[in-house]
């Protein structure tokens, strides 16, 4: 699984603030597994830009979509309400919600269309 990791230089020690992690499930899909950032830098784009490198990386070798499971609760708190915001925000939409083989848990799949290909011949 390709992981990018974002770090920034904190009174001279070069620190990690974040990581994007993807798993590719097809030739012309993947998946987005975790993006986390540290709080105390939270708010920066440093999310933004680390999902928008891994993006234009899989671009480039060929994927076409890349999705991003998220539970769906019928009563999300504040953390599901901003995760689901921020994917959405960068272009992800909502596509189905699938029960998982665990009980009561039912999860949201939204996806983006990163690399379209040629329509006409399927490439």
């Amino acid at each position: 699984m390709p992981t990018f990791v974002a770090w920034v230089t904190d009174h001279g020690v070069d620190r990690d603030v974040g990581f994007v992690t993807i798993e590719r499930q097809a030739e012309f899909a993947a998946e987005v597994r975790c993006v986390a950032v540290h709080r105390d830098f939270g708010g920066r784009g440093i999310g933004t830009r680390l999902l928008s490198h891994a993006e234009h990386r899989l671009a480039g070798s060929g994927v076409r979509s890349v999705s991003v499971k998220l539970p769906a609760f019928s009563k999300p708190d504040a953390e599901h309400t901003r995760t689901l915001h921020f994917f959405e925000s960068r272009g992800y939409a909502r596509r189905e919600e699938a029960n998982a083989r665990v009980p009561d848990a039912t999860y949201l799949t939204l996806v983006k269309v990163i690399n379209p290909g040629d329509a006409e011949t399927g490439a």
